[in-house]
């Protein structure tokens, strides 16, 4: 094997090694809605799904490789918020539904906010969002599914509105 050709194998395991490591977070996501939700196999093949996501968009570097590390943490809004709704007030009765709903609208509504804010500030910031944006949903996705698809559908919808609003407004 011509040396070269070593050099840029190795050079391209390194950074999928590095890119690895810094997607690890994300399995986060499934085990954290595991202690809470249950559902173990479909949410572990989600966090498996997104962690790999993160793993290949971080390879591939750019704008879009810098963009994961802050759509895990803008996921963990929308992801957070319903499962302590759930485990707040679904005990107590009620409409368990509703603040779920609410709490993955407003979850998703946020996280793309601060994206849509930051991304004006990146040198190629519509794909920086677009990266930021597919993450957070991915891993926000997971927290809403605790009453179904319709939280995942209601929390992407809110981040979809959000973001480009958030971007105009922060971009003057």
């Amino acid at each position: 094997m011509d040396p070269r050709e070593r050099a840029r194998r190795a050079y391209e395991f390194g950074r999928l090694g590095v890119s690895s490591l810094r997607a690890a977070p994300a399995l986060l996501f499934g085990l954290g809605g595991l202690l809470v939700a249950g559902d173990g196999g479909l949410r572990l093949l989600a966090s498996a799904a997104l962690t790999a996501l993160a793993v290949a968009v971080m390879f591939v570097g750019g704008a879009a490789g810098r963009a994961v590390p802050a759509g895990l943490v803008a996921g963990g809004v929308p992801f957070a918020l319903p499962l302590l709704i759930r485990g707040q007030v679904c005990p107590l009765g009620g409409s368990c539904t509703a603040w779920c709903m609410a709490a993955c609208v407003t979850g998703g509504a946020l996280a793309r906010a601060w994206l849509g804010w930051r991304s004006a500030r990146e040198a190629n910031g519509l794909q920086w969002l677009v990266a930021a944006g597919v993450t957070s949903v991915a891993a926000g996705a997971l927290g809403c599914s605790c009453i179904g698809a319709s939280g995942a559908a209601a929390m992407t919808f809110a981040s979809l509105v959000t973001a480009p609003v958030s971007r105009a407004l922060s971009s003057r």
